[in-house]
């Protein structure tokens, strides 16, 4: 009676037209029932009703002794059935495939010079209740299904208000999908992609409590590189972990910046606490590093404060002293002993107090022995993004496949571009910009011929320079997770003058370990990151060019000078895209770490910049012939000798200027080098003559455009040149000339004022 409905129609049963279940007990009864709308398999007093639109049929014909079985398949269930000869079987199995047609108004059209009946579609689009499934109990299930299976685009809703929405596939969200789920707090949120009903690879979770995850996921759990923001403050998150996760707990190096505390911890993690080589800076200027135990600085470490007293000795907690240690003022004075305490509510000591043979001088930040020895070294830093980038491009199979690798580009391009139609409806500027820059990127340079030419490295590096731009390409990505982490570590309280040396450090082995990714695309530029010299396509040695150190070092050797070339490192090819990106947090720690120095400096310019050109160059002991002030008072007779101001050596003023606008190192020594041209050209146009410099008369102009040039933070622009110039440039002319600016600066800041 239950089965009774005015529209419904039995067109056949296992009564009259016999099929079994294969194995069924002698006491159990089962029927089989074809209807107009449905396939009901009743046992007993109980029944199943399956829908034709989530039946598939499917005949077992391989083997003799299942040569009469029909196999069918519902979303929850699979029925395997025998008729008694082929010829039921094969009613059976034109009744059922007609009639799942007939229900999804399919046509019944006959195969050419065949009688067999066309098969129901093998993906259909249905909706279907889930009744027993233990994960899918009670959820509705709206989308594509393949051979009973959610397969496909679709929509999952559980009775408890959990919806799914993406793909599908073999039963499992597989693919893209978004996942939400009601709690009591609101709605967390789960997008990714998604492998075998669990979060795997890149996603997100926006938890109900407002904290948010980005990173990658392993089976569900956090696992990789991620980004968590926990908790609010103000419009901002109260704290910030960036790193390396391992089943849902922060595992490897990591950086957390608590904003409440006003503290950012810079080091190891495990089990989700503060475990190994660390450093802890804070809003208040100190700085500490040392070994960390379950969240405690605990054991030798070092201490700095902002005002260059240093501690180090045995600690139980940051500022808490606790044990041997010795403690430098800012006086040098020292006290040795026993100490028991915390730094900033009062100490007990226990020791011997050693007066400073002489007073410390300087107003930046004193380096010390144990200063950087306690910390992670930069290597060992977000390995977890290199070793993605790398796994994804093939680098750690057993053989390192440049051709692989540029498959792999090919079809992350190809993901971008369907990623940019979606993105035309919502912005088509950006969009067309994208497109652009995926189009171009679809010509790939000569890169495994087994020569570098200097017109084959050009190549190289303008596509690099579109590729690091792009966010659909590897090395895009890749280098956007540099730039998120670098900000992260140096931004905000990491902002302190005392972790300059670590960004510096950081940057040198980016550029190490972006070099391994990019010779695995290219594997024509050199195998060692050190400098090495390139020719022309015509030249004979082009073909010479080494790949080694050793080789390399030979090469330079029997280098001969008459022939076109360029030297090429690591640095030279990576500095102009990396530094771009990183410049203010990188920028804002040298104006930080060089503020004294430079507050000075900035003091005596704003001085000597009173004076006129011609008592200014009087000052600096400039030598009239190069004063070149006939030509300014013949534009102008009427005005005095006294009165120009800003006038003499105005180009070379001006490009001296662009110090401030360009960002990599050997970018800053071109503006050097074009400065003194300019300063050259200045005087060669007076003098009327080839005028050969000497430098007792280069330095007094040179220093008289730097006064006029006004550069804010000339300190932090030096130190910056310095740390990031490479070697083979020191003794060259590019070398000379950084080093005049170097004694400009020097000699502005301790030179005596005249009043």
């Amino acid at each position: 009676d239950a089965l009774k409905i005015p529209s419904r129609r039995l067109l056949r049963d296992s009564k009259n037209n016999p099929l079994n279940l294969p194995n069924s007990g002698r006491f159990t009864n089962h029927i089989i029932m074809l209807f107009n709308d449905g396939l009901v398999h009743a046992q007993n007093s109980t029944f199943t009703h399956h829908p034709l639109n989530t039946v598939w049929i499917e005949s077992h014909s391989s083997e003799a002794e299942q040569q009469n079985v029909i196999v069918v398949t519902t979303p929850e269930d699979t029925l395997t059935l025998v008729a008694n000869t082929p010829e039921d079987k094969a009613d059976w199995f034109m009744t059922l495939n007609s009639t799942i047609n007939k229900n999804l108004h399919c046509d019944k059209i006959m195969r050419q010079n065949s009688s067999e009946r066309l098969t129901p579609p093998l993906i259909r689009h249905v909706t279907y209740t889930f009744t027993k499934h233990c994960q899918y109990k009670d959820a509705r299930y709206i989308g594509f299904m393949l051979n009973g299976k959610m397969h496909g685009q679709g929509e999952l809703v559980w009775s408890d208000g959990r919806t799914y929405y993406g793909k599908f596939g073999q039963g499992l969200q597989q693919g893209h999908g978004k996942y939400t789920i009601p709690t009591e707090d609101g709605l967390e949120i789960q997008e990714g992609n998604w492998k075998d009903g669990m979060l795997n690879g890149y996603g997100t979770i926006k938890y109900a409590t407002g904290d948010i995850y980005k990173g990658y996921f392993r089976n569900g759990m956090r696992y990789g590189h991620g980004i968590y923001n926990e908790g609010q403050h103000m419009s901002h998150s109260a704290s910030i972990f960036i790193g390396e996760w391992v089943e849902d707990k922060r595992h490897g190096y990591g950086v957390q910046d608590d904003i409440l505390k006003g503290e950012k911890y810079m080091g190891m993690w495990q089990d989700d606490y503060c475990n190994g080589k660390g450093v802890v800076v804070t809003l208040d200027g100190m700085y500490f590093e040392g070994n960390f135990v379950y969240g405690k600085l605990t054991g030798f470490g070092l201490m700095l404060t902002d005002d260059n007293s240093c501690y180090e000795g045995e600690f139980q907690g940051v500022t808490q002293l606790q044990g041997k240690g010795c403690l430098t003022l800012p006086s040098g004075d020292k006290i040795q002993g026993v100490f028991n305490g915390s730094w900033n509510e009062g100490l007990k000591i226990n020791g011997m107090f050693n007066k400073s043979d002489h007073v410390l001088a300087g107003s930046k930040p004193k380096s010390h022995i144990m200063y950087g020895k306690l910390s992670v070294p930069a290597d060992k830093k977000w390995n977890e993004i290199f070793k993605h980038t790398l796994a994804l491009l093939g680098y750690l199979d057993s053989k390192k496949n440049p051709n692989k690798a540029w498959e792999v580009v090919a079809v992350r391009l190809t993901q971008g571009q369907k990623v940019i139609k979606e993105l035309e409806r919502r912005s088509p500027s950006k969009a067309r910009t994208l497109s652009s820059s995926l189009e171009s990127l679809q010509t790939i340079p000569p890169y495994n011929t087994g020569v570098l030419s200097i017109e084959s490295y050009h190549k190289i590096l303008q596509y690099l320079t579109k590729a690091f731009d792009n966010p659909y390409h590897p090395a895009g990505n890749l280098i956007d997770s540099i730039v998120d982490v670098f900000r992260a570590a140096y931004i905000g309280i990491g902002a302190h003058p005392r972790l300059l040396h670590h960004a510096v450090q950081e940057i040198k082995s980016y550029v190490k370990r972006m070099y391994v990714v990019v010779r695995l695309l290219f594997p024509d530029l050199p195998s060692h990151t050190g400098p090495v010299h390139i020719y022309p396509e015509s030249s004979s040695k082009t073909k010479g060019i080494p790949t080694s150190t050793e080789s390399a070092e030979n090469f330079l050797r029997n280098d001969s000078e008459e022939e076109p070339y360029e030297v090429i490192s690591a640095a030279s090819l990576l500095y102009p895209i990396l530094l771009p990106k990183i410049y203010p947090p990188l920028f804002d720690l040298y104006a930080l770490y060089n503020d004294k120095d430079d507050e000075q400096c900035w003091e005596r310019v704003t001085k000597l910049n009173r004076q006129g050109d011609m008592a200014l160059m009087a000052y600096l002991g400039i030598e009239e012939r190069f004063w070149l002030m006939k030509e300014i008072l013949l534009q102008d007779k009427s005005q005095k000798l006294s009165a120009p101001r800003d006038q003499c050596y105005a180009s070379a003023v001006e490009t001296l200027q662009q110090l401030s606008t360009a960002f990599s190192p050997i970018e800053k020594l071109k503006v050097i080098e074009k400065t003194f041209e300019e300063i050259t050209e200045t005087v060669q146009a007076s003098l009327k003559d080839d005028h050969v410099w000497c430098m007792d008369d280069l330095f007094p102009i040179f220093q008289f455009v730097v006064v006029r040039a006004k550069i804010r933070h000339l300190g932090a622009e030096v130190h910056m040149i310095d740390d990031l110039m490479e070697s083979h440039l020191e003794f060259g002319e590019l070398g000379m000339m950084f080093t005049t600016l170097k004694a400009c600066y020097f000699q502005i800041q301790n030179e005596k004022l005249r009043h």
